[in-house]
């Protein structure tokens, strides 16, 4: 019999279209990639805080924090990200601790693989139906 030791889930992020092509038909423009910056800052700091408030039971600031996670995430086109975020934001209005968890730590995953993604310049546009 066969047992499954770990699982170590990967997660195929990618951007909206739409923006994607802007930024690769604005690859040189300047200050291009200090706004880069200023998002891979911001998107962590929110990830950090989304830790910080599951971990101490903070429910309404759990659920600010994945709010303006997920409104920052499809303003610059990581719908993956901004999705689950969302679905972060539902999960708070319950009490189901399991779910939460997972959640947090599947936004957390899908934060790090974008940020890296997106640090690396590995970014590649979402099919239409993917996001």
């Amino acid at each position: 019999m066969n047992k499954v030791s770990r699982i170590s889930p990967v997660e195929d992020v990618g951007m909206a279209p739409l923006v994607f092509d802007v930024l690769h038909d604005d690859a040189t423009a300047p200050g291009l990639e200090e706004l880069i910056e200023d998002v891979v800052i911001a998107i962590s700091e929110h990830m950090g805080a989304i830790e910080r408030r599951f971990t101490r039971g903070d429910m309404d600031g759990l659920r600010k924090s994945a709010s303006d996670l997920a409104e920052l995430a499809e303003q610059v086109g990581f719908l993956l990200l901004a999705g689950v975020a969302e679905d972060l934001v539902l999960l708070t209005a319950r009490n189901d601790k399991a779910a939460l968890a997972a959640v947090v730590c599947r936004v957390i995953r899908v934060g790090d693989a974008s940020l890296a993604a997106a640090i690396d310049g590995e970014l590649a546009p979402i099919a239409p139906n993917e996001g």
